[in-house]
């Protein structure tokens, strides 16, 4: 903003404290003069600092038409009067510095922003708090509709009798120079049509994602009606039932934030959530705990868990060595004397930042390939520099050996299962397993297109517990000489321990000098490494 800007301002609105400004954009205004609400924003995380308690909801104002708010606009923009009297008379309205005095250090690049912040325990203000709406047109032969645009903002808010005026010019906009505002002759001239009507994208792939309505739908519905909850809810369903993290919100709050914006998809489940929760005086996690102990099952609910998501060991791979790799003596120790079996508490620890990799609840995770079991047992997080010294500190590392004829309920990995996804989606050949694919939730379909890990191992995690017996049977059978990883759902003992140097060349390519296999990792442990059977271990 230009000093004389500022200046002249300061001098126009001297004592004028009653009068609050609210810069929107042309899609936010139109909203809001068609509903008749201005729609408030949900108060949560920064936006909570320094914020009195009992208030869910935010609305920002600022006191001068011409600070850093709406210091840079698009080609439409739209500035609301509002009558800070009337509002202060309703609702609690707390002074914000928005820059928190960094302005003092952009050598005049901003300045203070007074921001008044209306707050709120409901998501709505009446427009009747609305006394005069300043529109601005820079260019109004700009494509995109914006003569219909601006006849539309025209037309109702004249319906709903509010005065307006239209501005070409940004400094007459700013300062509200009436002087300089359009005629309603050239207004009537300059702004012509309609907009064309609205496309319904309900029940396309291209319909946006409500992110909070799987938590509304095990909100609403009774835990007998399981078999009706989406494809969302389901799999978050098995989060809060099955995953790693009890104490965790699931992604909530970051959903909540993000949806809890005016216009936003999903905005009306964010409301009545947090309606519901400020009701009964609930946290974020109390919330997520409420609905956990909801739909808890019994402690048996693991043998119900693996006869729906697993089955009985296929013959075909009840002849196959399988291995698991650890990089520390404590974990290879611990298997060899109790077996190998999932360990809730080393899992919640290990995926506490990231709990969308964490492992299906109750499985152990073994693979056919020896070379990805020795690549486990020297993997490290360590950086390359520190290897030499990793290496002196933990010399072995650790590959344990196991029989298929050992293995109980099991499914496939899902990681792989969400590759084999990928391929099949990216393929587009029609097949059961396509149709299945199809049925993923559309943001995993995109994640599984663009190569997205975390996507991948949701979508694995997903068809694990969508697929039916049978396709989990055909999965792991018809391409048992291609797949190379198993989940076991129950404690499998080892036969024999491989013990292996852990090498100097911390990356190991195969013959062929390529690392599109682990058999480089096989011949070196082959090569290097002892194998130790065992028997009767206690």
């Amino acid at each position: 903003m230009r000093i004389w800007e500022f200046l002249i301002e300061q001098t126009l609105t001297e004592g004028a404290t009653d009068i609050l400004y609210h810069y929107a954009p042309v899609g936010a205004a139109l909203e809001i003069l068609k509903s008749g609400e201005f729609g408030f924003s949900l108060l949560k995380g920064a936006d909570r600092k320094n914020m009195p308690e009992g208030y869910d909801f935010f609305f920002s104002t600022t006191r001068s038409r011409v600070g850093d708010y709406h210091r840079t606009t698009g080609n439409i923009a739209v500035m609301f009067v509002l009558d800070g009297r009337a509002i202060a008379q309703r609702y609690r309205v707390v002074p914000v510095d928005y820059w928190e005095q960094t302005w003092l250090d952009t050598h005049g690049h901003r300045t203070r922003e007074s921001e008044d912040r209306i707050l709120s325990r409901e998501p709505t203000m009446s427009i009747g708090y609305a006394r005069e709406i300043h529109i601005l047109v820079q260019d109004y032969r700009n494509e995109n509709h914006t003569p219909a645009r601006i006849r539309t903002l025209i037309d109702l808010a004249n319906q709903r009798g509010i005065p307006h005026w239209t501005y070409l010019n940004p400094t007459a906009w700013r300062l509200q120079d009436r002087r300089r505002a359009l005629t309603p002759k050239h207004e009537q001239a300059y702004f012509q049509g309609q907009l064309p009507p609205e496309k319904d994208y309900t029940g396309t792939q291209w319909e946006p994602t409500d992110y909070i309505r799987p938590w509304i739908e095990l909100l609403d519905f009774d835990t007998d009606q399981r078999s009706q909850l989406g494809n969302r809810a389901q799999y978050l369903l098995r989060q809060l039932n099955y995953g790693t993290h009890r104490g965790d919100d699931h992604g909530l709050s970051s959903d909540l934030s993000n949806s809890g914006k005016p216009g936003s998809t999903g905005r009306e489940s964010v409301v009545r959530l947090v309606k519901f929760m400020r009701a009964r005086g609930m946290s974020i996690p109390d919330f997520v705990e409420y609905l956990r102990q909801k739909w808890e099952r019994s402690d048996t609910n693991l043998n119900e868990f693996r006869a729906q998501s697993s089955i009985e060991t296929p013959k075909e791979w009840q002849n196959i060595t399988l291995y698991h790799g650890t990089s520390q003596k404590e974990n290879m120790l611990e298997i060899v004397r109790n077996g190998l079996k999932y360990q809730p508490e080393k899992v919640q620890t290990k995926y506490q930042d990231s709990p969308n990799f964490a492992p299906q609840m109750g499985g152990s995770y073994l693979s056919r390939d020896f070379g990805n079991a020795v690549r486990y047992s020297i993997m490290t997080d360590v950086d390359d520099e520190d290897w030499e010294e990793y290496r002196k500190l933990t010399p072995y590392g650790y590959v344990l050996e196991f029989s298929g004829q050992d293995l109980a309920h099991v499914t496939p990995d899902e990681d792989e299962l969400g590759h084999i996804a990928k391929r099949v989606l990216l393929s587009n050949k029609p097949g059961q397993l396509q149709n299945i694919i199809q049925k993923l939730p559309a943001d995993l379909q995109q994640g599984l297109i663009d190569g997205d890990f975390e996507s991948i191992s949701i979508t694995g995690k997903w068809l694990v517990n969508n697929l039916s017996p049978n396709v989990l049977k055909y999965l792991l059978t018809s391409m048992v000489s291609g797949y190379k990883n198993i989940v076991n759902f129950s404690t499998i003992r080892p036969r024999a321990v491989w013990v292996i140097p852990k090498p100097a060349q911390r990356h190991l390519p195969d013959a062929r000098g390529t690392f599109t296999t682990f058999a480089g990792y096989a011949d070196y442990a082959k090569k290097y490494g002892r194998r130790t059977e065992l028997k009767n271990i206690p």
